[in-house]
């Protein structure tokens, strides 16, 4: 059965380590790890303060060839990156033991991974092995696959998933709206911004993936 776990690692166990060290209020987001076998996905979301100075540090950083920006939201942009290989020793540890990392987040000096393993084994294999290569990490969750509700086949992820859920149990969708923001950011311990980013990021994911069956062709009038 699949086991799904939730780790802290050090930041210079994975990627863009000299830049996370420099901007330390910075974060980082995947949604998607891996593609293609084991090349790491272009696309990542940040949210900055100072894009410039990221931009600048990410494209000096030793695991990235290329950085361009693509969209900037209100609180995050979207950036498509031509990664080094070799990136990181974690993801060569996923690699090896054919594991599948379904989300990454970065900030503030450590990365927060959502691995799938094929069994328990596979994570027992997962430990040793950070501990031969002396890799500090820290597992915050460990759970199978009918235990978490799972938004997966809506395109959002366990963390989108979990602001939705937190947002409509506490009475945010209501009418007249019974908590703020601020009380659903409080609960979930992460910041105003963060939450209303996952919220706009779901809201997206679950139109694309319910409504939008056909996307309208280029160049069509409305």
């Amino acid at each position: 059965m699949s086991v799904f776990g939730e780790f802290h690692v050090p930041s210079d166990a994975f990627i863009l380590h000299r830049t996370l060290t420099e901007m330390p209020d910075v974060t980082v987001e995947f949604e998607r790890v891996v593609v293609d076998e084991d090349r790491l996905t272009p696309y990542i979301w940040v949210n900055a303060d100072d894009l410039t100075s990221f931009e600048r540090l990410a494209s000096a950083d030793p695991c990235v060839v290329e950085l361009r920006q693509l969209d900037t939201f209100d609180t995050e942009t979207l950036y498509r990156v031509e990664w080094r290989e070799n990136t990181g020793s974690i993801i060569d540890l996923v690699i090896q033991l054919d594991a599948v990392v379904l989300e990454a987040s970065g900030g503030a000096g450590y990365w927060e991974l959502r691995i799938r393993f094929d069994n328990r084994e596979q994570v027992s294999r997962f430990q040793q092995y950070c501990v031969e290569r002396e890799i500090s990490f820290s597992l915050q969750r460990l759970y199978g696959p009918s235990q978490p509700l799972t938004g997966g086949q809506y395109g959002l992820t366990s963390k989108q998933q979990e602001a939705l859920v937190t947002a409509w149990e506490a009475g945010y969708f209501d009418t007249p709206r019974e908590v703020t923001l601020d009380d659903i950011a409080s609960t979930l311990d992460i910041t105003r911004q963060s939450l209303s980013q996952r919220l706009r990021r779901a809201h997206h994911a679950l139109v694309r993936n319910t409504i939008i069956v056909t996307p309208p062709a280029p160049n069509e009038e409305h």
